[in-house]
Order: structure tokens, then sequence, then C-alpha cells
């Protein structure tokens, strides 16, 4: 039986080779590496023992091809072996392993199901988000939150409208683990490019009966992504009583890029009582931004008067 120390190593074993492989596999498509692939499916299909079926999937990581993939998706139900069949399969850059990881959903439980859910975001497969959104009503409490996060790395239009309905759903944990899917989905979008979308699915999560520090994240994802036009949002925390909020908005007033911004920060100070004025200036002058000083000074002679 594979012990979890084992189960360590071997998952150690094969983050240190694939950041030794350049050095180490013979070239793609190359009649050896096909032989050693060959080899290992063999030992896959094989009574070997369980050790030496995982350190096989250990290294079809790094050789395998499509060939590979039917020995390592018969694998996914199995108790010992699933997670290191997972592990083959992700790297592989074939779409055989998303329709096997698929077609895995419908008959897995438990952490093996899990287990699944999470290779299928890693992959990013779009095809996949039907069933993942159905899996957000699973039962098994474990699997819900899963199917959530897997759909915000995949942050497809179909998946962030998922998102959506899940975040205005009528389960508070629920509520919260799409909040926390909408803000990796956000993330991804913003490095796509595609900032207003992001904006939208974060204003969903703001707008939504979740934990305050999700709110606030939500919000400050929202001024962020809209870049300079999130200003006005941004302005509109510095007059909220909620204090997680105003730390919120002292914290993203250093990060909102634009001397536009700047701008309407000064032009803000007036409407906040002193002590408020104080931690903004703070704000403002770690901006750097030179443009700003002329601003900060007819503020200093108002607060002085």
């Amino acid at each position: 039986m594979i012990t979890r120390f084992q189960q360590v190593s071997v998952i150690a074993a094969i983050v240190l080779l694939m950041a030794a492989a350049p050095a180490i596999l013979p070239g793609q498509g190359s009649p050896a590496r096909a032989a050693e692939a060959a080899k290992l499916i063999g030992i896959l299909q094989s009574d070997a023992e369980a050790f030496d079926k995982a350190k096989a999937c250990q290294r079809l990581a790094l050789v395998g091809g499509r060939e590979a993939v039917p020995a390592l998706a018969a694998l996914l139900a199995d108790e010992k072996l699933g997670t290191y069949a997972r592990f083959g399969l992700e790297p592989i850059p074939d779409p055989s392993v998303d329709d096997a990881l698929r077609s895995a959903l419908g008959r897995l439980q438990g952490q093996l199901l899990v287990g699944v859910i999470n290779s299928i975001g890693v992959r990013r497969d779009e095809k996949a988000v039907g069933a993942l959104a159905r899996l957000v009503d699973d039962s098994a409490p474990e699997v819900a939150p899963k199917a959530l996060a897997a759909l915000g790395q995949i942050a497809s239009a179909e998946a962030t409208e998922a998102l959506k309905r899940a975040v205005a759903g009528d389960s508070a944990a629920l509520r919260a683990a799409a909040a926390d899917a909408c803000l990796l989905a956000a993330e991804r979008l913003v490095a796509e490019g595609k900032r207003e979308e992001a904006a939208r699915l974060c204003d969903a999560a703001r707008a939504a009966d979740v934990p305050g520090h999700l709110r606030a994240a939500a919000t400050r994802a929202s001024i962020l992504a809209r870049q300079s036009a999130g200003a006005p949002l941004l302005l509109e925390q510095f007059q909220t009583d909620d204090a997680e909020m105003f730390a919120m908005a002292l914290r993203t007033s250093r990060e909102l890029p634009g001397a536009e911004v700047t701008q309407a920060l000064v032009a803000h100070l007036d409407r906040l009582p002193p002590a408020r004025q104080a931690l903004l200036i703070g704000a403002i002058g770690d901006r750097r931004d030179a443009g700003a000083f002329s601003g900060l000074t007819r503020a200093e002679i108002h607060e002085r008067h």
C-alpha cells in the first residue's frame, strides 16, 4: 500500500523531474521517447505493484502523449492511483485528456471526483462548463466549492454566467465560494484584456450577500479592472461607515494608476473629516505623483484654518 509519505515523495519527485525535463528528456516524437512511453503504459496495464504504477504515471507526465491517455484514464477511479493518473494526464496537450476527464465526472464520487474537477480547472476545459455548473448543486459538501473554483479558472463567458447565478443563490456557503471563484475568474479576464467583463463579474460578487471581506475584495477588483474609470467607485468607499471598506479604499488608492486618479483623490479630501483626510493624504503621498503637490498644499492650508 502507498503511504501518505510515499504519495508526498512521488509528488515532490514529479515537480523536480518536470523542472529538469529539458535536460533529461528525449526529443518530442523521438523513437526513444515513444519506446519509453510504451514501456510505461505496459506497466500501467500489468499486475505491477501500485508504487511502480505511480512512478510510471509520474514519468508519463513528461514523456506521454495521446497514446498514454487510455491507460492513465483507466486509473482515475483507483483509490490509490487516481491522483497519480491525474498528474500524468494534466500536462498531455491532447484533447483526448479533456474527453477522459469529462467522462469521469459522471462516474466518480468523493475525493476522486474532486480531483478530476481540479484537473479540469487546471486545463481550463470550456466543454466541461455545463457539467461543472450542474455539480454546483451536488449534495456532497466538498464537490460544489471545487466545481465553482474550476469555473473560475476556466473563466469563459458561460462559466462566468454560472458564477453569477451561484453568487446570487440561496446557500450562504455557496455564495461565498462563488464570490471567491468570481475573483479568480476576474483575475484571468484582466490578464486576457477583458477588463469590462471582469468588472461586471466583480460587481455581481460585491452586490451579493457575502461576507464583508469578500465584498471588499470584489469592490477592489472591480475598481482596478476599470482602471481610471474606477475612480468614482473608489471615492464612494471613502464615505462609508464600514471600516473594512474604508481600509480597502486606502489600499486601492495606492494601487490605482493615473494622474487623473490622483487629482480625483485630492479633490475628494474636502469631503472627509480631518482624521480620514490625514489617512488619505498619506495614501496620496505614497502615489508619488508630483501633480498632487499643489492640491495637497491647499488641503493642508484648509485644514489649518
